[in-house]
């Protein structure tokens, strides 16, 4: 079988294994099968997309296609953004710019954010815990592709929290360093939470 994108990527498949990987196919056709082969051919359908071409998985011997890949002739979904009051967490990694409004960029689960302005009077103190924690208050907004991934586009921020590094078992320790007073009652409707009504247990839980 081969991709042709028009220039063909073989993959050659294991005659017992051929039964299995049409039946797949097939199922990934009518929009069916294992989310992660629906996955896969998302993911090639927009690569092809991007590059402005379309695909198809052939069979080499008959020539049939067996599954075609729109790319570029599939108009892309489009959803309108929406704008609202919301926080991002991230490293401060960058501030910079000349202008009235500074841009700030946060780093976050080993990626980088951008498109975050704030005033000269924030950004200076946004300086100050370069490299640091900080959770940003502030307006975005934010766009959802045909995936449903969502992905900001841009955030005024308007306000920041310094955030601390705390390991589990600090945290911990510091909820269990928190004086409280249990009652009898609190016990009794921590039990009827778990256990429910009679002490009968809830879901197993």
């Amino acid at each position: 079988m081969s991709v042709s994108n028009p220039a063909a990527q073989l993959h050659r498949i294991e005659r017992e294994a051929i039964p299995k990987v049409r039946d797949r196919v097939s199922n990934v056709r009518r929009g069916e099968g294992p989310r992660e082969a629906l996955r896969a051919y998302k993911t090639i359908n927009r690569f092809l997309r991007d590059d402005n071409a379309v695909g198809f998985l052939q069979d080499k011997k008959s020539k049939a296609v067996i599954i075609r890949f729109p790319g570029v002739e599939e108009a892309e979904e489009k959803f309108p953004s929406v704008r609202q009051h919301g926080s991002v967490d991230g490293i401060v990694i960058r501030v910079g710019g000349a202008d009235e409004t500074v841009p700030i960029w946060l780093e976050a689960g080993g990626k980088q954010i951008t498109h975050c302005y704030t005033t000269r009077t924030i950004a200076k103190q946004l300086g100050a815990k370069l490299f640091e924690p900080v959770r940003l208050f502030g307006r975005g907004r934010w766009g959802r592709d045909s995936e449903g991934t969502w992905s900001l586009i841009e955030f005024k921020i308007e306000g920041f929290e310094a955030l601390h590094e705390v390991s589990l078992s600090g945290a911990l320790a510091e909820l269990r360093a928190i004086p409280t007073e249990w009652s009898d009652d609190a016990y009794k409707e921590l039990g009827m939470i778990r256990h429910g009504p009679g002490g009968k247990r809830n879901g197993g839980h």
